[in-house]
């Protein structure tokens, strides 16, 4: 193919060569299916501090590594995250196996292939109720476990996408698992395990085909006795009902089957057969619906005209909280942490999402998650954790305030990531005429600049090319800096990685941006800036 020379910019002339494009990430409104991705490393790092590896079965022996993280935090899909009975938080992510953490968030390290992981796409985490160092992870090929808190895991399950597990506080050597034959399927079963997670089989023999189990609710009293539910997932959909079973999973009988679509199930901590339950609303705008049963969920009373997902406080059995996962937007009133201290009489928005810390997102929709991406601390009730498809947050004091847990900012507008990096970075340029200014061009996070060398970064997204992510995101897939013009950097931009992609030119460090013109609507590649040709003029070289 010859290249053709155009003028699409004052002073940039380019040959353009189109290619077709390889693969990415979704949009951040992107609801329709995508394959679990196979892209991530599994190296163990903490943000900007030396990395270290170890034997799958030595957690004592390691060896200083050259290399240091860097990236500002965040990035692609986590499914969900929880913490365990010493505060140990793990999060299941789509591209990097399970992230780890042991300060509270403060740094984390990866779970992969360095512990025995053999797929990087997680789906769901379940922990002893009093041992910290067992552990069970599910994947979309089973089932792992460890028993010394993730530092070598071993596969005791093969297949199977795994959206839920569960070991009993009544008694730990029973638990279940929510299991789909594969991750884009509506085809839930239960499994089972008696020896605290080192083998599972099927045990449910009566559930109805369809349904994508979100969640399994165990009785802490009660270790025969389990609920869950149905619903949308993020790859395949069923029905939004509830099911409750009496003799450990064989058998599953429907509950509150007239009460319209489930959102979410709990069971009290603290008063035993009652149940709590909510439901979407008939109308879209609308709150929900939350219903108490004092049978086991052989019959309900109406609480409130207010739905979410359910967060209860052990030893207050009055209280009551509720978050909307799918609503936290500013002007939407139901936005925040809404709690009852009567048992559900009266209600107080204790929080609004306005007040939240984001991090390093100026976006609205930051918040929204799902009913199975909060989590619960089994550490600290007061705390709770929120995943989604990009970032982690948490709050320590009940709900009122929220704190992100994936970066600092360590000087305004510059941040530095705490080691959760689910991301996919395309391409990274450094600049000859000042080599402490770095460019990262990524999926779904897009643009990013470091003035230090690395130590820090800061947004350089372009508003006006990324679509609905607003400059909050995008989709870089090349980058290229002046070898003698300091801050002049040139980088494609696009909302998804599978439409046509802008060029943009920068000459102050990428603080703004200027589109070309000209342009067959493509996919933008690979840019090359000819060192030789004028400064004034320069050629630069696109696919």
């Amino acid at each position: 193919m010859t290249p053709h020379i155009l003028t699409i910019l004052p002073r940039l002339t380019l040959a353009l060569i189109l290619l077709p494009l390889l693969s990415g990430c979704a949009t951040p409104t992107q609801a329709s299916p995508i394959a679990p991705h196979n892209l991530a490393t599994t190296t163990t790092a903490t943000a900007m501090v030396p990395t270290t590896t170890a034997a799958a079965t030595e957690a004592t022996t390691t060896t200083a590594s050259p290399w240091q993280r860097s990236n500002p935090g965040a990035g692609g899909w986590f499914a969900t995250v929880k913490a365990g009975p010493d505060g140990m938080i793990l999060a299941a992510s789509d591209l990097s196996g399970f992230y780890r953490s042991q300060d509270r968030g403060a740094t984390w390290d990866v779970i992969g292939a360095a512990q025995g992981l053999k797929t990087t796409h997680a789906s769901s985490i379940g922990f002893h109720p009093t041992d910290p160092d067992i552990i069970l992870l599910g994947t979309e090929e089973g089932i792992y476990f460890s028993d010394n808190r993730g530092d070598s895991v071993q596969q005791v399950l093969s297949d199977g996408y795994i959206t839920d597990l569960a070991l009993s506080s009544d008694d730990p050597n029973v638990g279940y698992a929510a299991y789909h034959s594969v991750w884009d399927l509506a085809d839930g079963q239960v499994y089972k395990t008696t020896d605290g997670g080192r083998t599972w089989s099927q045990v449910s023999v009566n559930l109805p085909g369809g349904l994508r189990i979100l969640k399994l609710v165990l009785d802490p009293g009660d270790v025969n006795t389990l609920y869950l539910f149905s619903g949308e997932g993020r790859f395949a959909t069923g029905p939004a009902h509830a099911f409750r079973s009496t003799n450990g999973g064989v058998h599953w009988t429907r509950i509150a089957s007239s009460l319209g679509d489930v959102m979410d199930v709990a069971v009290s901590p603290d008063i035993a057969g009652r149940v709590y339950l909510t439901t979407y609303d008939s109308d879209p705008d609308g709150p929900g619906y939350l219903y108490r049963s004092d049978d086991d969920g052989a019959s309900w009373t109406q609480l409130a005209h207010r739905g979410g997902r359910i967060w209860l406080q052990p030893d207050e059995p009055n209280t009551i909280r509720l978050i909307d996962p799918f609503n936290q937007f500013p002007w939407d009133d139901r936005n925040g942490v809404w709690e009852s201290v009567d048992g559900g009489a009266t209600w107080t928005q204790v929080s609004k999402v306005e007040d939240w810390d984001m991090g390093w997102t100026e976006a609205y929709w930051a918040y929204t998650s799902d009913v199975r991406a909060i989590g619960d601390d089994l550490s600290d009730p007061e705390w709770l954790h929120i995943a989604n498809s990009q970032f982690i947050f948490a709050t320590d004091d009940r709900g009122r305030t929220f704190f992100n847990n994936y970066t600092d900012e360590i000087a305004p507008g510059r941040w530095r990531s705490h080691g959760v990096d689910n991301v996919v970075m395309f391409d990274l340029a450094i600049s000859p005429a000042q080599p402490q200014h770095i460019y990262l061009g990524y999926f779904d996070i897009g643009c990013w600049h470091s003035p230090d060398g690395g130590q820090s970064w800061m947004n350089c997204n372009d508003a006006d090319s990324t679509g609905d992510w607003e400059g909050n995101g995008g989709n870089v897939t090349t980058l290229a800096t002046d070898p003698v013009r300091p801050g002049v950097v040139w980088t494609a931009q696009a909302p998804s990685w599978d439409e046509p992609g802008v060029l943009l030119r920068s000459q102050d460090y990428g603080e703004s941006w200027d589109a070309a013109s000209g342009l067959p609507r493509a996919p933008l590649l690979g840019l090359s800036v000819d060192g030789g040709s004028a400064v004034a003029r320069r050629t630069l070289f696109l696919t």
